[in-house]
């Protein structure tokens, strides 16, 4: 395996399996933390997690779930959730990234939130393990 820099590799954990496995997930993060991996907390807003726990973890990314970015133009509740999750995830200091982004509409909305990140079909569809290995050894030869 490629010698990569521990803190550009941001391993991601789902906020379901964070409560599902709360005291070992809990350990095992920090212990990842004092490492110096990078964590990202993916599919925020779909379980029922305090933000204590969120305060608590060695993160460096908050990922919103693609529900709420698909429902937040017809939905005011999940525009707000959106919105809502960008604000407190710069005030923690993490970066945010929306998931699910699938139109123009989508991307000018979220800048107009401040969301910092976004993934979606609209930006790139899903790239095989060959692809990702060509272009990280193309980048990398550059």
């Amino acid at each position: 395996l490629w010698s990569i820099d521990r803190r550009k590799l941001i391993l991601e954990i789902t906020e379901t399996e964070l409560l599902d496995h709360h005291p070992t997930a809990m350990d095992t993060l920090a212990r990842l933390g004092m490492k110096r991996f990078s964590l990202a907390v993916d599919d925020f807003g779909t379980g029922f997690s305090s933000l204590m726990q969120l305060k608590r973890l060695p993160c460096v990314e908050l990922k919103i779930d693609r529900s709420f970015v698909a429902d937040m133009h017809r939905d005011r509740h999940s525009e707000v959730i959106v919105r809502k999750s960008i604000e407190i995830g710069h005030d923690l200091g993490l970066i945010v990234t929306a998931e699910g982004i699938e139109s123009q509409e989508d991307v000018d909305m979220l800048r107009e939130m401040n969301c910092d990140q976004g993934q979606g079909f609209f930006i790139s569809r899903p790239e095989s393990r060959q692809q990702v290995n060509l272009s990280y050894i193309e980048g990398f030869a550059a």
